[in-house]
């Protein structure tokens, strides 16, 4: 079974040129590299409280992604096929494949994107009829997730949990399949699953993805300003936070890192970026998602008033 992912040229959605498929999870049996946090190097991701949950390294013909009480994944560097994805996983004892699923779609995905061209942040994203994707960056816990639940809620589409595969070359989003994943206090208030109790699956996936949305814009969530407001910004500050938010699967090679700046400088130059700043508390929510579909309606005028 494969997913497609459209390559294509233009602003606009794009059509199957060059598709990239991705396919099943594959589960074998493999030595995965043995890795810590004083390994060289090696890329760690924490959680919260700082605690290594992940390690990524670049080892023979393979990059790997080792998850703690999940499994060692692993693609390679240098596809045979580059429009086929393929990633392997060794899993941990008792380890169910719903979970080695949903770590491969939340977790392993966009960093295996990467050897074939696409890029991914670390971001929230809803789709607006006629404008394309609004992308949400944000540290951990400040509200992206809830965010992006919230105005599908109001009648948005989200499109993106944990993040966004995009190709750099259109400035064109690829939803993948994800689950919505809220902490207590905002699937309580907006009657949404908490996120332990979900998984991202691709059971009754369609296993094609031949659509590819334009990038409207990337606003940057910062919370607890002393009044809500949405400001447009530019400039280094705007390149360095993308590149914070980026999924990376190896920051080791000079070749990598010129590819990608080169990325996200593109991203930056097709998409504005508006910093979304809010107060504290849930019950500030409407009025931030007011915020963010006044933009997109004046957006959607704009369009109007050009056509």
């Amino acid at each position: 079974m494969i997913a497609t992912l459209a390559r294509g040229e233009g602003p606009g959605p794009v059509s199957a040129v060059a598709p990239l498929g991705v396919a099943e999870l594959r589960i074998v049996t493999a030595t995965p590299p043995s890795v810590s946090e004083d390994t060289p190097g090696v890329v760690v991701w924490r959680d919260r409280h700082r605690v290594p949950v992940a390690f990524g390294l670049d080892a023979g013909a393979y990059s790997w992604l080792v998850v703690r009480g999940v499994g060692a994944y692993r693609f390679p560097r240098s596809p045979a096929d580059p429009n086929l994805v393929v990633v392997e996983v060794t899993p941990e004892p008792g380890v169910s494949f719903e979970d080695l699923d949903d770590y491969f779609l939340r977790t392993v995905m966009p960093v295996a994107v990467q050897p074939h061209g696409f890029e991914a942040l670390h971001a929230s994203a809803v789709a607006f009829e006629g404008i394309g994707v609004v992308v949400f960056c944000a540290d951990s816990r400040t509200g992206k997730s809830t965010l992006a639940y919230a105005l599908a809620e109001r009648g948005a589409r989200q499109v993106a949990d944990d993040f966004v595969v995009f190709d750099p070359r259109t400035a064109s989003a690829f939803p993948v399949p994800f689950a919505p994943r809220l902490r207590r206090a905002s699937a309580e208030s907006l009657g949404a699953p908490r996120r332990g109790s979900v998984r991202a699956t691709s059971r009754g996936w369609s296993r094609r993805l031949d659509e590819a949305l334009p990038i409207a814009a990337v606003f940057l969530l910062e919370r607890g300003a002393p009044e809500t407001q949405l400001q447009r910004v530019s400039g280094a500050e705007v390149l360095g936070r993308l590149l914070t938010d980026a999924f990376v699967d190896s920051i080791n090679d000079p070749a990598r890192k010129r590819t990608l700046v080169e990325a996200y400088l593109r991203l930056k130059a097709a998409a504005p970026v508006f910093r979304l700043s809010f107060r504290d508390g849930l019950e500030e929510l409407p009025r931030v998602c007011e915020h963010v579909e006044n933009w997109a309606s004046d957006r959607a005028l704009e369009a109007a008033t050009r056509s």
